[in-house]
C-alpha cells in the first residue's frame, strides 16, 4: 500500500506541473485591434467634439469626446477607410491599417464648409501608385476657386504622423521636393489657404522611388545590346527589362513606297533623312516589323531574345509607371504648361516621333509617341501604345492600318 500511495502522489505533482501555463504572450488570445485619434479644426487648431467616424468595412460609429478624442476597439486586423463627418464640416477620409493587439493613431483635422474657403486641389502627378520616381521629384496639383496659396505634405506614411517635407505658403500648382530616400514609399497630399481658412486636404496618392534615386538603371547583367551593328541600352521597369531606344535596323526606303515581303528588312525614316533614323528609329509597317507571321509575342525585326511585346506586356508597362506618361518621356518631350512634361523618371526615354501615315507623308512629330504591340485585334487590326505632348495619359488603342509606319520598342523574353 505504501508503494501505490507513493505512485499515485507523484503522479498528482507530476499532472500538475504539466499543466503548467508557460506562454507569457501578451496578445495570446488577442484577435484584433483598435483605431484611436483626434480630430481638430484645420483652421484653429480647436478640438472637435461630437464627430462622427465611421470605418469602411464597417466596424462602429463612435463619437469624439470634449477633447476631440475618438476609440474604435475590437477591429479586426486588416486595412480600412476611416471617415469623419460633423455637420458645418466637410467630410474627411484616410486610408488605415489595423494590427493584432496594436493601436492605429489616426488624427484628422476637418475644414468649414464656408463657401469662402477654396475648393480642395486634385493631384496631377506623380500619378498614384507609380514606381521608379527620382529621389528629387515635381509634384503638379490643379488649380483651387478663391485660392491665396497651397500646403503640400510628403510623408513616409499614409497617416501624415511622419513628414519628410510640409511646405505651407506655396503660390503655384507645383513644386520640387529633392533628397526623397531610394527604394522607399512615400504618401503626398495637398491643400488649399486662403483669408477665410483652408480647403480639406486632397486625396492621398502613393509612389515609389526608384532603387539607385535616378532614373535609367540598365536591366542586371544586360546593360547592352549589341545588334545589326548598333548598341542599344536596357532599362528594367518593374519586372520588364526594355531595350532604351527605338530600334533602327534595316535599309530605308521611300515613305511613297510600301515594305514588302523579302528577306531583306525595310524602315522609313522621318522626313526621308538617314539621321533622323539615327535620333527617332525605324518607322515599320506592321507586317514588316512582325516579319509577317501574326503571333502576338513574335521576335519579329528585334533581337534574338527580344520580341515585339503584346497589348498585356504594354499594360504591365503602363501600371509600373502610374499610368503617368511624363514617366515615358525623355527629358524635353511634352508641354510643360500643359502637365505633360517628360520626366523619364522610368528611363524609358520615349520621345514624340509621330507616324507615317497611310498616305506615305509624315506627321505628328513632337505631338504624338506611337509604338507598335505584337497583338491584333479581328476587328480593329493592331494595337499600339500611344501618348502625347500634353498631360499624362497612356493610350493602348486598335484602328491603327497595317501599312502606317510606327516605331518598334523591343522587351526582352
Amino acid at each position: 500500500m505504501k508503494r501505490i500511495a507513493t505512485a499515485i502522489f507523484l503522479l498528482y505533482i507530476f499532472t500538475i506541473g504539466g499543466c503548467k501555463k508557460t506562454d507569457d504572450n501578451p496578445f495570446d488570445g488577442v484577435s484584433t485591434g483598435s483605431i484611436s485619434g483626434k480630430i481638430t479644426d484645420i483652421n484653429l487648431g480647436s478640438a472637435l467634439a461630437n464627430v462622427s467616424v465611421t470605418t469602411t468595412p464597417a466596424t462602429s460609429t463612435v463619437l469624439t469626446n470634449s477633447a476631440g478624442e475618438f476609440v474604435i476597439s475590437d477591429v479586426q486586423s486588416g486595412s480600412y477607410i476611416l471617415k469623419a463627418g460633423k455637420t458645418g464640416y466637410l467630410d474627411y477620409t484616410v486610408n488605415v491599417s489595423v494590427a493584432v493587439g496594436k493601436t492605429t493613431q489616426a488624427d484628422m483635422q476637418l475644414s468649414s464648409n464656408n463657401p469662402n474657403i477654396p475648393t480642395v486641389p486634385s493631384l496631377v502627378q506623380p500619378a498614384n501608385g507609380a514606381t521608379w520616381q527620382p529621389a528629387t521629384l515635381l509634384f503638379t496639383w490643379t488649380a483651387s476657386t478663391g485660392v491665396g496659396s497651397y500646403t503640400l505634405q510628403v510623408s513616409s506614411n499614409s497617416n501624415f504622423s511622419t513628414l519628410v517635407y510640409n511646405q505651407g505658403g506655396l503660390s503655384g500648382t507645383s513644386q520640387q521636393v529633392s533628397g526623397l530616400a531610394n527604394s522607399a514609399v512615400y504618401y503626398w497630399r495637398v491643400r488649399a489657404v486662403n483669408t477665410y481658412g483652408s480647403s480639406a486636404y486632397s486625396e492621398v496618392r502613393n509612389f515609389t522611388t526608384s532603387a539607385t534615386g535616378a532614373p535609367g538603371y540598365p536591366c542586371p547583367g544586360v546593360a547592352t545590346v549589341n545588334y545589326a551593328g548598333k548598341t542599344y541600352h536596357t532599362v528594367l521597369i518593374g519586372s520588364q527589362c526594355w531595350l532604351k531606344e527605338n530600334l533602327n535596323v534595316g535599309v530605308k526606303i521611300k515613305a511613297s513606297a510600301n515594305q514588302v515581303n523579302d528577306t531583306i528588312i525595310q524602315k522609313y525614316c522621318y522626313a526621308d533623312l538617314d539621321t533622323n533614323c539615327d535620333i527617332l528609329g525605324g518607322y515599320y509597317q506592321w507586317n514588316e516589323a512582325m516579319q509577317y507571321v501574326t503571333t502576338p509575342g513574335a521576335q519579329g525585326i528585334c533581337p534574338a531574345g527580344w520580341h515585339i511585346p503584346t497589348q498585356a506586356e504594354f499594360e504591365t508597362l503602363i501600371e509600373a509607371v502610374g499610368q503617368n506618361s511624363n514617366s515615358l518621356k525623355a527629358i524635353g518631350q511634352g508641354d510643360g504648361e500643359e502637365f505633360g512634361a517628360g520626366t523619364d523618371s522610368s528611363g524609358f526615354s520615349g520621345l514624340l516621333n509621330g507616324i507615317r501615315g497611310v498616305q506615305g507623308t509624315f506627321g505628328d512629330k513632337s505631338l504624338w509617341a506611337y509604338l507598335w504591340s505584337s497583338s491584333n485585334t479581328s476587328v480593329y487590326g493592331p494595337t499600339a501604345l500611344s501618348f502625347s505632348f500634353v498631360g499624362s495619359t497612356i493610350t493602348i488603342q486598335g484602328a491603327y492600318s497595317k501599312t502606317a509606319g510606327i516605331n518598334i520598342r523591343c522587351l526582352k523574353n
